[in-house]
């Protein structure tokens, strides 16, 4: 019976434990969403960092502890133990229904995390400031493959998402995501969105974007070309009557031709 009680009551003070903990992260979270930072930077044994118009602040004077930031690689689904993960992306709901995108990684051996506040509202493409009229050219067209290109913060995701919304308004497609993790969430209206994350609806970007052909889809977004498998099934997949939308990291024309074609192997 001792043995029992002493167990119910280590597992009372591991669940407040966790909730304390929980509430750390909770109340960072109302900070930064009250300022309205654009990133989150948490670390261990560092002091909660919050990026504000482009500016960098600290947040309070108490730094991370270990059990604060494993707590919030657990919340992610990541393993922060020694032989665990290493870098891991993630997505994460506060408890005001923001959403974040978040990347979990380790610095000097220490866990960390930034999270990238997600906006709920899809703008509109004339609020872009991007040219309107061949946005909308390129997303009527049937097949092909486009590429969203630029550096990170750059707009790329807000970009594909005004897009998908105006094809959402203006056409009639069937409309499959890839992401990692899903950043803007659609309802679906004139079209109809099936949403997939990596990791959570499917195993990786070439798994999900093979599924995708077999999904009657008009519309494919890749979240992001990162391999050759993914790289030459969306060629493939835009040559087989498909519109194929993704991103890369490059800043011109000639370096997005480039960079797409050194990811397949040398002679192919």
């Amino acid at each position: 019976m001792a043995d029992a009680l002493f167990a119910v009551a280590c597992r009372r003070g591991v669940v407040k434990v966790a909730i304390v903990m929980q509430q750390r992260i909770d109340s960072i979270l109302d900070a930064a969403e009250q300022r309205e930072a654009s990133d989150i930077f948490l670390q261990e044994d560092e002091v909660p960092r919050l990026k504000i118009n482009e500016q960098i602040s600290v947040l309070g004077d108490e730094p991370l502890s270990l059990a604060d930031i494993t707590a919030f690689w657990q919340a992610c689904g990541a393993n922060a133990q020694g032989d665990g993960d290493m870098d891991r992306d993630s997505g994460f709901v506060s408890r005001t229904n923001t959403r974040y995108r978040v990347s979990l990684h380790r610095t000097m051996g220490r866990l960390a995390a930034v999270l990238r506040r997600i906006k709920t509202k899809v703008p509109a493409l004339k609020e872009l400031g991007a040219p309107e009229w061949l946005l909308t050219r390129w997303g009527a067209r049937e097949h092909g493959l486009i590429l969203l290109t630029g550096p990170t913060g750059s707009g790329k995701s807000t970009t594909i998402a005004s897009l998908l919304q105006w094809m959402n308004e203006s056409l009639v497609r069937h409309i499959v995501t890839i992401e990692d993790p899903v950043e803007y969430q659609f309802t679906s209206e004139r079209c109809h969105f099936t949403q997939r994350q990596v990791g959570r609806d499917t195993s990786t970007f070439a798994i999900g974007l093979r599924s995708a052909l077999r999904q009657a889809p008009d519309v494919i977004f890749v979240g992001e070309i990162r391999d050759y498998e993914t790289a030459l099934t969306a060629l493939q997949a835009s040559e087989t009557g498909h519109l194929v939308v993704s991103t890369l990291h490059s800043e011109k024309v000639a370096d997005t031709m480039e960079r797409y074609l050194n990811l397949f192997p040398t002679g192919t």
